[in-house]
């Protein structure tokens, strides 16, 4: 049950009542539902675990050794996708633009300013903020009817 409430983020049966009629349908057999997203070797260890004969539940040391090689794999998996990733941002940053920029219409060039509209856009934007703008606010009271 600890399995499930540590996948879950739930105490199992949180939404039961807990009474007499709950402990026995645990004791013929029924188990909270294994949310879904759960990692397989987990929800077969879990399992494993609600097994009502005892002896055929895994043992603490094996449950361990399980649970550490599921945290190794998932850690080791989290490396190396954090490995690809750097791998890929270290393929596509600057130093390496050479591979997709190379050709000879990319190269720098020389404009000088008289050639370029900047006065025109700066005109045009100025006659935008210098603009009188009329904007009525009505009180919150008056408009929104929540207060």
């Amino acid at each position: 049950m600890i399995m499930w409430e540590i996948s879950s983020g739930y105490p199992p049966f949180y939404n039961c009542k807990h009474n007499y009629n709950m402990a026995m349908k645990i004791v013929n057999g029924s188990r909270p539902t294994i949310l879904e997203g759960t990692p397989s070797e987990y929800k077969e260890l879990m399992i494993q675990c609600w097994n009502e004969k005892s002896s055929e539940r895994p043992k603490i040391n094996t449950l361990l050794d399980k649970i550490e090689k599921m945290w190794k794999n998932c850690y080791n998996n989290i490396e190396l996708n954090t490995l690809k990733v750097n791998l890929e941002l270290n393929y596509y940053s600057p130093q390496n633009s050479r591979l997709y920029y190379s050709n000879s219409n990319s190269t720098s060039k020389i404009y000088y300013s008289n050639d370029l509209p900047c006065k025109d856009i700066m005109d045009e934007q100025e006659a935008n903020h210098s603009k009188p703008y009329d904007f009525k606010i009505e009180s919150l009271s008056q408009n929104s009817g929540c207060l």
